[in-house]
């Protein structure tokens, strides 16, 4: 279940989305079409899913629209085994917004506080990262503090020491395609098959807990087995 948004464009996408990727993994696909951030009512999508007899769930929303989202699912007896929530879970807050009825989602983990690196500029663990952010906020971390903030801050702080002519901006580019550096987030290399990019790390996650306490533990970690679980993936339906 995908937004008419980029994101949900790109990713709903019946050649280069994520259907073929499903598809090939032997899952049948029922894509309902994309829906309009700001949704008030899913019944429609939700009696097509219990009539197809669906039994996973993988989509992108916003906090808000997921929350209302599957406040309807429980309403109306839509019981999926497994999920895949992207953009919606990833904060403690976010899953406060949807309540108690969140145990058991999973979502993709983009970084964590148990994850195996350290920061090129500090020498933090990410554990040390969180302990001294902690130590300092109130409020919970979240994964943003190891991908743009830890990791951008390495990434960032390498190219400035490594590029030729601080006054040429191509020479910025040029230092920025050479990157290859172990930072908080993970090895960071601009080879990614795609032009300008890298690879980060990516590892299956899922919540378990309540209002107030929730815990990410890392379920699944086959895309990058450097990172270790942290707990066993939980049938959602038995919790």
């Amino acid at each position: 279940m995908w937004p008419n948004d980029p994101d949900g464009a790109a990713t709903a996408d019946a050649k280069t989305g994520m259907p073929p990727a499903l598809e090939a993994a032997g899952y049948a696909v029922v894509n309902p079409g994309l829906f309009t951030q700001g949704t008030e009512d899913f019944s429609s999508v939700i009696n097509k899913f219990k009539a197809e007899g669906c039994e996973c769930l993988v989509g992108t929303w916003t906090p808000p629209d997921f929350a209302n989202f599957w406040k309807q699912c429980v309403q109306q007896g839509f019981n999926p085994k497994s999920t895949a929530i992207a953009r919606a879970i990833l904060t403690r807050p976010d899953m406060d917004a949807v309540g108690d009825i969140a145990n058991g989602l999973c979502l993709e983990v983009w970084w964590e506080k148990s994850w195996p690196f350290k920061s090129a500029l500090t020498g933090l663990t990410c554990q040390g990262i969180v302990d001294a952010w902690t130590a300092s906020n109130p409020g919970p971390y979240t994964p943003a503090l190891g991908l743009t903030g830890g990791g951008g801050f390495d990434v960032v702080t390498d190219v400035v020491k490594r590029t030729a002519n601080l006054d040429d901006p191509a020479s910025y580019v040029e230092a920025i395609k050479a990157t290859n550096l172990e930072t908080i987030l993970g090895p960071v290399k601009f080879d990614a098959p795609f032009a300008n990019c890298a690879l980060s790390p990516l590892v299956g996650g899922q919540w378990i807990g309540k209002v107030g306490s929730w815990e990410r533990v890392i379920v699944d970690n086959s895309g990058y087995p450097g990172i270790a679980t942290t707990g066993e993936i939980v049938d959602r339906t038995t919790l």
